[in-house]
């Protein structure tokens, strides 16, 4: 992911408004437990959501990643 051509500043707020969805057939935990082992940031722990089980991690730049598993 880049942002711009950074015309509007190299220190502006990255990841503001943007977050991309990922859906999978995998433990969300297990995925969620692994993401921490290795340093990573959750920002909204895994739990039930509408219809899925879910968690959102953010990346060092703060663009926010959601992994879902749908409810069966």
């Amino acid at each position: 992911m880049s942002q711009d051509d950074f015309s509007k500043g190299r220190e502006r707020a990255k990841g503001v408004g943007f977050r991309l969805w990922c859906n999978t057939t995998q433990d969300v935990d297990a995925i969620a437990a692994r993401l921490r082992a290795f340093g990573g940031t959750i920002v909204e722990e895994p739990g039930d959501r509408w219809d899925t089980y879910s968690f959102t991690a953010q990346d060092p730049d703060g663009f926010k990643i959601t992994i879902t598993r749908e409810r069966s």
